[in-house]
């Protein structure tokens, strides 16, 4: 299926994917074509948050590449500890290790999540995110011509 990445107005399911995202020029450039300047919409970007949690998205994409680091160098202690039959920091080192691979999977699981959601203390984002689903494209309460 060709998808229209000029025309997010038509995401679908099968298509939300295909669309850039994670950076405010991107919003911006859809919110141009829908006739609002791209100063108005950074400010109202901004005074909602979008911006630092485009942000915080990406901190956390950081830490958990940190994260990947320090196991690698944590294993090198393990095999130094078990070669010197250091029994404490060997159970020491090993959890650690399974501590940092949880936070890493539990980062990693949240940034790749679907972007077919909608949080769960916003009734009007999942009563949007519905009657798009259910294919309401041309309903004037989704701001859509």
């Amino acid at each position: 299926m060709a998808v229209n990445l000029s025309k997010p107005e038509r995401v679908s399911t099968q298509t939300i994917e295909h669309y850039r995202q994670n950076k405010v020029k991107h919003i911006l450039t859809d919110l141009e074509a829908l006739g609002v300047s791209r100063l108005a919409g950074a400010k109202v970007l901004l005074a909602r948050g979008v911006f630092k949690w485009f942000a915080v998205r990406r901190s956390l994409i950081k830490r958990k590449e940190q994260w990947k680091k320090s196991e690698t160098i944590l294993y090198g202690c393990l095999r130094s500890a078990k070669r010197e039959r250091d029994y404490y920091h060997i159970a020491w080192f090993r959890g650690y290790i399974a501590a940092l691979q949880a936070c890493r999977a539990d980062i990693r699981h949240l940034c790749k999540s679907s972007r077919w959601q909608a949080q769960d203390n916003d009734t009007e984002a999942q009563r949007l995110l519905r009657e798009i689903y259910e294919g309401r494209e041309d309903d004037d309460s989704l701001g859509v011509n």
